[in-house]
């Protein structure tokens, strides 16, 4: 998702990539975390924009206002908690991040990757045009639209299947 003039617009071919994996792969769970405020009828806003392209049903967090005006919780802090909460509550094996560059998206995942060294952290970052775009660190897939996405994240999945299942057998 990105924003322009105020207004959600999808990134090109990213609905279909979220249903193939969901399609593709056995297990898969959605949940979307924005540091927008709920309060603005962004939670709202984004429940409708993932309605209206056709994203997989998921839990969405958005941060509260009450939270941001105590200065409490900066974007950063709001995701780590969320996506940590997630993952504390989830017994997946393996968890996909997806955010972008313009953030501190790379960083809070680098972060979740090590609190959770006893799970797989596949992270993907959505390069932007954005002139506040931040460097992203090793280890980390990027991509330009869904398709990018879909290819790497089908790609990486599938090998990481093949592994655990030798691994097994050995």
């Amino acid at each position: 998702v990105r924003r322009a003039h105020n207004l959600f617009e999808v990134i090109e071919q990213m609905p279909e990539a979220y249903r193939s994996l969901l399609e593709d792969f056995s297990g898969v769970e959605f949940q979307y975390v924005s540091a927008a405020p709920a309060e603005l009828f962004m939670r709202r806003a984004h429940l409708r924009f993932l309605r209206q392209f056709d994203f997989p049903v998921g839990g969405v967090h958005n941060r509260s206002l009450a939270v941001q005006a105590s200065r409490v919780s900066s974007k950063y802090q709001f995701k780590l908690r969320i996506l940590s909460n997630i993952i504390r509550a989830s017994n997946a094996g393996q968890v996909i991040l997806i955010g972008d560059d313009a953030e501190d998206d790379s960083r809070v995942f680098d972060r979740i990757q090590n609190r959770f060294p006893e799970k797989t952290i596949f992270k993907f970052i959505r390069m932007t045009e954005s002139p506040k775009a931040k460097p992203i660190s090793l280890g980390t897939f990027h991509f330009l639209n869904g398709f990018d996405f879909y290819q790497t994240a089908q790609t990486v999945l599938r090998f990481s299947c093949v592994s655990e299942r030798q691994e097994t057998e050995w």
